[in-house]
């Protein structure tokens, strides 16, 4: 028993540090700008292909709705 306990705590350490370099990893890219990377990248895709982007969803909508 003594011998388990000690390999539970050993463990539950490791165990804690990743959890919590996982939490801070998701904050930081959470607080990254990385949204805001991502909303004028897809800004700026759908003005290039403002026609070609707008045709192609109206028809989709129209085949799903049928």
């Amino acid at each position: 028993m003594a011998v388990n306990r000690p390999y539970q705590k050993v463990r539950i350490g490791p165990l804690s540090l990743p959890d919590l370099t996982t939490e801070e990893r998701i904050s930081n890219a959470t607080r990254s700008p990385k949204s805001h990377h991502k909303e004028p990248f897809a800004l700026q895709s759908y003005p290039g292909k403002g026609s070609e982007a707008f045709t192609p969803r109206p028809r989709q909508s129209s085949t799903k709705i049928s």
